[in-house]
């Protein structure tokens, strides 16, 4: 597959490029946080909520999208699962 086919897109929280296109997502935009972009790997890391060395970069990044901060769980972190219903 062609490279120009694919779309380059930074994470809103370690910053690192991932590859987006046909057959290939290496991240995703949930709904419940505004439209954010998180990587495969700090939506798998920050399962349990984001960890304070990234909660500036996520706290700015839903500010710029103009979305409400998700509670903070049991943890003290914020969540990034879905709100339950």
């Amino acid at each position: 597959m062609p490279e120009d086919e694919y779309h380059r897109t930074p994470c809103d929280l370690c910053k690192r490029l991932t590859i987006n296109g046909p057959h290939r997502y290496d991240g995703q935009a949930p709904s419940h946080l505004g439209g954010l972009f998180l990587c495969k790997t700090c939506l798998s890391g920050h399962s349990d909520g984001v960890s304070p060395p990234y909660e500036k970069a996520f706290v700015e990044a839903m500010a710029r999208r103009g979305a409400p901060l998700p509670a903070r769980n049991a943890k003290g972190l914020f969540s990034l699962a879905p709100p339950r219903r």
